[in-house]
């Protein structure tokens, strides 16, 4: 479930994951942010190319001051993949789900009839409300989430997110109709010493419902990733 982010990590960076800095830019909210997908600069020789290279460098992550000070919020398009980027205070809209945070907490173990799950580190447990975007019935799958911190990741802990009654991902494999809004946790295993570092540099990675799943499931990389920054108020 991992080697999608892969490739956002790759093409962005730990520069993206940063959460200092000012929030001035475009707001990631009120609606769907990105409703293309931007391919790579073109190679065609001429006037053509130039102009698409051009776009392609107006809309970079570095230019709109997304993956570098002054670590704007909004979207950006680097090697063919969009990224839309929130603070921990805003909405991430994305083409096919919204997301916000509601906020996390931390436990050392999981219990629910008679199961037990114990972590490697501690669990932290990030509240998220979920709507769908689309006109289809929709659930949120098991590897949709990462948590980032610059260039450690974590995928979710399922064996507790079995446990969690509120889990996203197994809360009785709930449906989200069109327009509905759901929710949960998403749960990761994560050492006790970087609990505080979740607060400064915590990045939550979302995938969209449908393709862009699809994709990250299949390894090659979906075309728009969301990113909230948990630490950014």
């Amino acid at each position: 479930m991992r080697t999608w982010m892969a490739v956002a990590l790759l093409t962005l960076a730990a520069g993206l994951s940063a959460c200092g800095g000012s929030t001035d830019g475009p707001v990631a909210g009120g609606g769907p942010v990105a409703t293309t997908t931007s391919t790579a600069p073109t190679t065609t020789p001429g006037r053509g190319g130039r102009a698409s290279r051009a776009r392609e460098a107006a809309q970079s992550c570095a230019a709109l001051g997304i993956s570098q000070p002054p670590y704007n919020e909004g979207a950006c398009t680097q090697d063919g993949v969009r990224f839309v980027v929130a603070n921990g205070r805003s909405l991430l809209s994305l083409r096919t789900l919204s997301l916000a945070l509601q906020g996390f907490s931390v436990t050392e173990e999981l219990r629910r009839a008679g199961q037990r799950a114990t972590p490697q580190g501690v669990y932290i447990l990030v509240s998220v409300k979920v709507r769908n975007l689309t006109s289809a019935v929709q659930h949120v799958a098991v590897g949709q989430t990462l948590l980032t911190m610059n260039e450690q990741e974590f995928v979710e802990a399922e064996a507790a997110e079995r446990i969690h009654p509120g889990a996203l991902a197994f809360a009785q494999r709930a449906t989200i109709g069109p327009g509905e809004v759901v929710t949960g946790v998403v749960i990761f295993d994560i050492p006790l010493s970087e609990i505080e570092r979740v607060t400064r540099d915590g990045v939550l990675l979302v995938a969209n419902f449908g393709a862009d799943r699809e994709a990250a499931r299949r390894g090659s990389g979906p075309s728009q990733i969301g990113q909230i920054r948990i630490g950014v108020p």
